[in-house]
């Protein structure tokens, strides 16, 4: 498997555990119109796609701004899919172990998704913590309903965390 259609894969299951404002899935161009805020030119539903099937190249710039927009850190981008052995690069192998992020694609799939989508909601939650920090300076009732949302969060990730695995 070549390294684009390993990080087209995880693009694509990343997206679809995104949500927008309104609760529904974040599509393929609204995906590009959030790229575009970062990298200054919107990506079409087509160029998204594209990169989604592995046929498209990469620059570092895109790579961040993917996992940024994702709320992943980049290196999960290149988490191989489970039972991929090598990876291909132009005039080599490597071994697919060797880009594994914290070995997440040696779960069984359905423990896969589930990590990922936990990985998400705790990026979803640093974002909300920074902006309760940001209005904690200018309202202390706002503080008080972060410190209830954290303490809400954590009751959360307590009880899934306590869940047998699928």
């Amino acid at each position: 498997m070549r390294v684009e259609e390993i990080v087209g894969a995880r693009l694509s299951m990343l997206r679809e555990t995104l949500v927008a404002d309104d609760g529904a899935r974040v599509s393929q161009s609204e995906f590009g119109r959030r790229l575009g805020e970062l990298l200054g030119k919107d990506w079409s539903r087509q160029a998204v796609w594209m990169a989604e099937s592995g046929n498209r190249a990469f620059t570092a710039a895109e790579l961040v701004a993917i996992a940024h927009v994702l709320n992943v850190p980049v290196g999960q981008l290149f988490d191989p899919p489970p039972h991929t052995s090598v990876v291909d690069l132009p005039t080599a192998q490597l071994p697919a172990s060797e880009l594994a992020f914290e070995r997440i694609s040696e779960f069984p799939e359905a423990l896969q998704r589930k990590a990922i989508e936990l990985y998400a909601e705790i990026s979803q939650t640093q974002k909300h913590l920074r902006q309760v920090v940001e209005w904690a300076a200018d309202d202390a009732q706002a503080l008080d309903e972060g410190i209830k949302t954290v303490a809400a969060l954590i009751a959360l990730l307590s009880q899934t965390n306590s869940k047998e695995p699928e």
